[in-house]
């Protein structure tokens, strides 16, 4: 015991965490004794290393589950936290330091946006840290998140339009994780989005500006577009008189024909045109075919705007109207919060929302020039 608290007596005091992400710091700090060496045989006591990092015993325990997890100890009722020699530890201690980017879809029906976001980070972070891809649409469950962090440590989850209850659990889960374009807002995990609720507000007074009722929002019935719906709720409360409504689909192409076809029997030929609000490139884009195949005009029947962009709009005859953001500042600050959190343990957390701006196009022709 005299041996054990030698060490922690003599560790350099610049080791000592004191910002954000204890629980890693804490973990990081031990791993690095354990493979220098340094710590042997047994760790101290929760009690004694909660009284030299100066943080609560949870906090201990949170960072003794993340060497757990890599191999490095074993615990026993009643006993102090053994440590693994290295020669029986599982060997996957380089995984501990790397980088997980979780999708929540299988990959080939991710957007391009998503992949191109990969993409960067793996050239970003790729030469100094392992970066895995974990794509799949069965993501969503304690169980399965439970199961997947139970047999990988890694030193950053990146999750990628993650749903509202995937984003809860890493938030009770006390993991180091990043988000991007989550389905609800956090104060505990450092996230980028973009504003919709500025995008709503700017589509329903575009709508009056061009002579177009609504808007009519369009989005996919899924959780990672309930806070979405919330906002648009929210805003239609401030215009009672601009006819605007939410209609869900089940993300295919059949589904989007069936509700453009629901929206024509009760929206079309009716007053003004409306203008519809399509949640994600690829659905208004089934839109647009869908509409168009049923001899539909644009500014006559309905105008269309897309609320994010890829790049095959340039291709696109009609050109699209939509709202986006520079896709290359997103990724460099989405990329710098992570080089942070990867680097020190720490980045900001909460939301931050990065104003769209809005691409003019054939698709929201004025109703007077028509």
């Amino acid at each position: 015991m005299a041996e054990r608290l030698g060490f922690i007596l003599y560790l350099p005091m610049d080791q000592v965490p004191r910002r954000y992400s204890l629980v890693a710091q804490v973990g990081d700090i031990l791993q690095s004794e354990i493979m220098s060496g340094a710590l042997r045989d047994e760790l101290p006591s929760e009690l004694e290393l909660a009284k030299h990092f100066q943080v609560s015993r949870p906090t201990i325990r949170d960072s003794l589950q993340i060497l757990r997890k890599a191999g490095l100890i074993k615990s026993t009722r009643g006993q102090n936290h053994r440590i693994v020699p290295q020669e029986e530890s599982p060997g996957h201690v380089k995984a501990a330091g790397g980088v997980a980017v979780l999708g929540f879809a299988p990959l080939d029906e991710l957007s391009p946006f998503s992949l191109s976001l990969i993409s960067q980070v793996q050239q970003a972070v790729g030469s100094k840290f392992d970066v895995k891809i974990i794509a799949s649409a069965h993501l969503n469950t304690p169980s399965a998140l439970r199961e997947l962090t139970g047999k990988q440590v890694h030193r950053c989850w990146v999750l990628i339009g993650p749903p509202q209850e995937v984003l809860r659990w890493f938030e009770s889960s006390r993991l180091p994780c990043l988000a991007l374009a989550p389905s609800v807002a956090s104060t505990e995990i450092p996230s980028l989005a973009m504003d919709i609720n500025s995008v709503i507000l700017h589509a329903f007074s575009l709508a009056g500006q061009r002579g177009y009722s609504g808007p009519l929002l369009l989005l996919p019935s899924v959780s990672q577009a309930s806070e979405i719906m919330r906002k648009f709720v929210a805003v239609q409360a401030k215009y009672p008189h601009a006819e605007a409504a939410s209609f869900s689909h089940d993300a295919t192409i059949g589904g989007v024909r069936r509700t453009i076809d629901k929206i024509a029997r009760v929206r079309f030929g009716k007053g003004s045109p409306p203008l519809i609000l399509a949640l994600r490139p690829k659905h208004a884009l089934m839109v647009l075919s869908a509409l168009t195949a049923r001899n539909f005009k644009l500014g006559t029947d309905f105008g269309l705007i897309s609320i994010g962009r890829e790049t095959y709009f340039d291709y696109l005859i009609p050109t699209m109207a939509c709202y986006t953001i520079n896709r290359q500042k997103m990724f460099k600050k989405f990329l710098r919060m992570l080089t942070e959190l990867l680097d020190s343990g720490y980045t900001r957390p909460g939301l931050i929302q990065i104003i769209a701006d809005f691409y003019d196009g054939e698709t929201l022709p004025r109703i007077s020039e028509k």
